[in-house]
């Protein structure tokens, strides 16, 4: 598509939908789990909705979880997130540490 602006000229090209939001990122090669990073293809993962860092994490390997409980707190453009429990459930695995930097999709927290 060509556009003018102040009588220039320019082309315009877009990737996605038209009038529906962002278009979906496509994960490539070299992403975090090229890099050794999880990514959420585990059952019952809990990611992260977006990036940021891992300021405290509020459950154990074992513990028991109810709907709504807070397992950790993601801290993401200078904001505190508290990260819940989707469902009841058993913590299986916490893959992350604290003050761990995890990008948008990285596991979380493993649920059973």
């Amino acid at each position: 598509m060509e556009v003018q602006v102040d009588y220039r000229p320019f082309k315009v090209e877009w990737e996605g939908r038209l009038g529906g939001g962002p278009a979906p990122r496509e994960r490539t090669a070299g992403s975090a789990v090229a890099a050794g990073g999880a990514k959420a293809a585990v059952k019952g993962a809990v990611t992260a909705q977006i990036s940021g860092k891992v300021v405290r994490i509020n459950v154990k390997p074992g513990q028991a979880v109810a709907k709504g409980d807070v397992l950790l707190i993601l801290e993401a453009m200078k904001m505190e997130n508290e990260i819940k429990a989707p469902a009841d459930g058993t913590v299986k695995e916490v893959p992350v540490a604290e003050g761990a930097r995890v990008a948008e999709g990285d596991v979380l927290v493993v649920l059973e």
